[in-house]
């Protein structure tokens, strides 16, 4: 059970049972801003050294969830969004944030919501097209 107070400052505080929950709790919003200090909480890290934030990065991974910035902070003070990777905006926000040579038209197909729309329309309008051929030989 995601546990919330108010800390002194009017930061929310959130702490998280398992990784499981964790998981929960972003899937159920889709994306979150957080502290480290919960995550590396989650994860039972201590100190936010190189090995440890690989290893956050690693297991955020296993549980499909997405972190910004990339480079998993190195102070527990500081803020890191949380997002869903199996959902439409988790995976844009993956590809922006890490691209890969040539994906640039998926990208784009993903950010129209609508995969192979622009095939789809030019193979609409060579059709148009020689439909419009045959009706002119037909009618001519």
């Amino acid at each position: 059970m995601v546990r919330m107070a108010t800390q002194l400052n009017g930061e929310p505080d959130v702490s998280f049972v398992d990784q499981e929950e964790l998981k929960s709790y972003v899937q159920a919003r889709g994306m979150v801003v957080l502290p480290m200090r919960p995550i590396k909480q989650v994860f039972k890290v201590g100190r936010l050294a190189p090995g440890p934030r690989a290893e956050i990065k690693r297991m955020l991974g296993r549980l499909m969830i997405g972190h910004m910035p990339v480079e998993i902070p190195d102070d527990q003070a500081q803020y890191v969004r949380l997002y869903d990777l199996s959902t439409p905006i988790g995976r844009v926000i993956d590809r922006v944030a890490n691209p890969a040579q040539g994906d640039e038209r998926e990208l784009m197909d993903q950010l129209k919501g609508d995969p192979g729309a622009q095939e789809r329309e030019a193979v609409h309008l060579d059709a148009l097209e020689q439909i419009k051929s045959i009706a002119t030989r037909a009618l001519g």
